[in-house]
């Protein structure tokens, strides 16, 4: 029988409970509080009492609201596109010309429509 409990070819605690599952009192308490998060606010109501819940906390305290959902957000986004191949340098010179054309945009917007300009957009 090994002595250590992680030592290699160690069976013992081997049929034990299952990666990622939750212990019977967490499982019960969290199906408990689905239940009442789920319950109608008044009989025949289509509004339950968590969403009545989140709906008076954003109004009373937003702040609170806000802090409840960036907590539910990941902290971390990993994201693998079309950027990959591009060099830092291409990604730098993409960002410059985006930057430029917003910046023409901008111009493009706040100077006045020629007359025949506004005849056109008709």
């Amino acid at each position: 029988m090994p002595t250590k409990y992680f030592e290699r070819g160690n069976t013992i605690g081997r049929l034990g409970r299952p990666r990622c599952t939750k212990n019977k009192l967490a499982h019960t308490v969290l199906a408990d509080l689905l239940d009442v998060w789920n319950e109608p606010v008044t009989p025949g109501s289509d509004i339950t009492r968590g969403v009545a819940a989140l709906r008076v906390m954003s109004r009373t305290h937003p702040e609170k609201f806000a802090q409840l959902y960036a907590g539910l957000l990941p902290r971390e986004v990993h994201y693998h596109g079309a950027t990959e191949e591009f060099s830092d340098e291409q990604i730098d010179e993409v960002i410059l010309r985006i930057r430029e054309q917003l910046a023409q945009n901008r111009l493009d917007q706040s100077r006045p429509l020629l007359i025949e300009e506004a005849k056109e957009c008709q």
